[in-house]
């Protein structure tokens, strides 16, 4: 009996489905690899990012340089994502 949730099997990303594990639609990153099936926290993710790279490179056009997103499946044990 698993005692915590840092417990539970987390298999690596692209490795083989889990049967019996709905298979979702959802977003990668391209930048960091941050996954979800929400478009609305892909775009918070993507802002973020966006932030982050024009202070630490101080580019004022970082929205030509973002690689952005790409589309994914993913499985989850919870439906909390």
């Amino acid at each position: 009996m698993l005692l915590t949730l840092d417990e539970f099997p987390c298999p690596i990303n692209d490795s083989a489905p889990i049967e019996e594990l709905p298979i979702l639609k959802g977003l990668k990153c391209k930048e960091c690899e941050f996954l979800s099936t929400s478009i609305a926290v892909m775009q918070k993710h993507i802002y973020s990012e966006k932030q982050k790279l024009h202070k630490e490179n101080r580019v004022i056009y970082t929205r030509y340089i973002y690689p952005g997103t790409e589309l994914v499946l993913l499985q989850t044990w919870s439906t909390y994502g």
